[in-house]
Formats: structure tokens, sequence, C-alpha cells
């Protein structure tokens, strides 16, 4: 029987364990890929520029001078063609009164209305006389009262502005009056009146809204008033003659009432405008002159179309 010494056994212990030591400390590690992570391009950001508005026109002193020489030459040469192609159709002015009646007069005198007629009016020269008046007036306006008138432009107070609707007013509300059917010199009067009415109250509207901030009503809807009831009153003509009459008007005078008829709303709608804060006074008065002169070209035109040979 074979005895082992304890210093024996120690050994192999010692050896075993070195063993199992040595297997725990080979450890077999498995190599790890990493994947490459796809990373997605970042997009510049693009900061937009500051944007400004875009403003209008800008209206100026030259601006308005050049409209006025312009429009002066077109009143002008439409006046030539006006002369040279119109007819020449008058209209009779009269003036009611009352007389007596000679058959019925027996006893006692009866009296019956009656007219009497006064001139007669061509239409022709009329329009002739509102385009002349246009065109020396917009050319006195460019050139002899330029300082002025620039000074006025940017005060807000152009008293030369309402001078032109007033007299403009006047010859086309004149002329409409005759071809609609209305020749009592009396009526027709009146009807200019009012337009020199309504012209007055808007430059006292023009004074008191430039004086004090805010809208002052009483002036500007007293010239709106003004201004449309001889447009009413046209309009009540027109309709008796289609229903008295039995009889519709020529189409140049329903061209002439809407063409008048927009033009006034333009206008003062351009006036009500210049009231609000901020109204840049060039503007409104290039505004007011094209209203001015496209009102007077169309009707012009109307009428040379309506009245030719």
């Amino acid at each position: 029987m074979a005895i082992t010494s304890p210093k024996s056994t120690s050994k192999s212990s010692n050896k075993t364990k070195q063993k199992l030591k040595s297997k725990k400390a080979v450890v077999t590690t498995k190599a790890t890929v990493v994947k490459p992570v796809s990373v997605k391009p970042i997009k510049p950001v693009t900061v937009p520029a500051p944007t400004t508005k875009k403003t209008g026109r800008v209206i100026t002193d030259a601006l308005i001078e050049r409209f006025h020489r312009s429009s002066a030459v077109i009143y002008l040469l439409l006046a030539v063609v006006a002369a040279l192609i119109m007819n020449d159709t008058a209209f009779a002015e009269f003036i009611s009164h009352l007389t007596s009646d000679a058959l019925r007069s027996t006893n006692q005198t009866t009296f019956v209305p009656a007219i009497t007629v006064l001139y007669e009016v061509p239409v022709k020269w009329l329009v002739v006389t509102l385009l002349l008046f246009s065109a020396i007036f917009s050319f006195v306006r460019s050139r002899r009262y330029i300082a002025r008138e620039a000074a006025a432009v940017a005060s807000g107070l152009v008293p030369r502005r309402w001078l032109d609707f007033g007299v403009s007013s006047v010859l086309i509300i004149y002329i409409l009056a005759l071809i609609t059917g209305i020749q009592d010199i009396l009526i027709i009067k009146l009807l200019g009146g009012m337009f020199i009415l309504a012209a007055g109250l808007g430059w006292i509207a023009d004074r008191e809204n430039n004086a004090k901030p805010g809208f002052i009503r009483g002036a500007y809807w007293g010239g709106v008033f003004a201004a449309a009831l001889p447009i009413l009153i046209l309009a009540m003509t027109s309709l008796a003659t289609a229903i008295n009459g039995m009889v519709r008007s020529p189409w140049y005078v329903y061209a002439t009432h809407a063409v008048f008829i927009l033009g006034l709303i333009l206008w003062y709608r351009n006036q009500r405008r210049s009231y609000r804060i901020g109204a840049v006074p060039a503007a409104t008065e290039y505004r007011y002159l094209w209203i001015s002169y496209a009102t007077k070209v169309l009707l012009v035109i109307v009428l040379i179309l309506g009245f030719q040979k």
C-alpha cells in the first residue's frame, strides 16, 4: 500500500487550483462589430431676408405738373374732334309762365300754362366749351401757379380743385339736362346752382377736416346731398320719359348718366379717404386729377359717338 505524504498532496492540489484559475482566466470574447450610424445631412437653415412692403408710385410735384400738361393736350385734341365730328343738334331752352286762354276767357280771364322759347343751344358747342375750359385750366395749374399749386397740395387745401369741379360739373349737368329732356331754363340754372353749392361745401369740408383730427361730417354730407339731388332729378325725368312718353331715351343718355354718377361716387369716396390719418396729400390730389380726367374724357367720347354726323 503506497502512502502519500502530506507535501505531495498539497502540491497536487495547488496544481489543480492553478489549472482552474488558468481556465477561468482564458475567456473567449467575441469581436463586437460596431455598425456605422447613418447620420442624415443637416439642411442649412436659410434666414429669409427682411421684406419691405411694396409702396405705390411716388407722387411728386413734377408728376402732377406733367399730368396737367398732358391732360390739357388731350382736352384740346378732343375739342377739335368734337367740333369736326359732332352734328348740329340743338335743344331749345324756354321759360314757363301763365297766359290767358282767349277761347275760355269770356266773362273773366282764364289762365293756362305756356312756354316761351328763348334760344337754342347746340350740344356740340357745349362740349367744346367744357373741353376748352378744362384744357386752359389744366394748363394754368401746370405753369403759372405751379409753386402755389405745390404748396396747396402739400397742405391738403386745394381751392382750384373745387373751382374746376364746380365749373365742369355745371357744364356737364347743363348738357345732361338738355339731352334728358329738361329744357326749362330755371330748372337748369337750379341744377347748376346745386353743383356750385356742392363745390363750396366740399371746400369747407376740406378746411374743417384739415384743421381738426377726425371726420367732421356736416359739410361733407351736405356736399354729397347737393350733388346727388340733380342726379335724382335726371333719373326721374328719364323714368317719366319711359312711362309717360312710352319711349326710351337714346342710349347715350343712359351712358352719360352712368359715367357721371360713377365719377361723382369715386370723387366723394376719394374725399372721404383723404380725411384718414396718414393720408398722403399728393396721392389724394393725383387720384382727384385722374377721376376728373377719366370722367370728362369718357363722357365726351360718348357724346361724340351719340351726336356724330
